[in-house]
């Protein structure tokens, strides 16, 4: 493992080496031909969102079912429930490889801290053996 940092000012340059590769990995990307959406946030954000929609959709429905009558009634609620579920069901594939992709690197993270300490004990019972050669 590396040194561990000496002042305040290598701290901070972890810090913002930390926070640049959170980014980096929280990147979503979308394109379609020459139009490109890059957005920089997680699974909580796109819940936020998710929810959010779902609740505007409602409130929308809402309106449209005690403020107006007849056809444009009957066909804002059909848009509005086509939106609700066509939406609703791409945010959440989003959502759901946002998680996983997460958990992987949570996991990739649990992985290396094993391997360090597996290391560590390894260094730690070589130096035993050394210290007392009749083990």
């Amino acid at each position: 493992m590396g040194k561990k940092p000496q002042s305040s000012e290598d701290l901070d340059a972890l810090w913002v080496q930390w926070e640049d590769l959170r980014d980096e990995l929280s990147t979503w990307n979308f394109r379609l031909g020459p139009v490109g959406i890059n957005a920089r946030f997680g699974s909580l954000r796109l819940a936020k969102y998710f929810v959010g929609f779902h609740l505007v959709v409602a409130i929308i429905g809402a309106l449209l079912i005690f403020l107006t009558e007849d056809a444009p009634r009957d066909l804002g609620m059909a848009l509005i429930v086509g939106a609700l579920f066509g939406l609703g069901a791409f945010i959440a594939q989003v959502w759901a490889a946002q998680v996983s992709r997460e958990e992987w690197l949570r996991e990739d993270q649990m992985r290396r801290k094993i391997s360090e300490l597996d290391t560590k004990i390894e260094r730690a019972l070589k130096a035993a053996r050394r210290q007392d050669p009749d083990s």
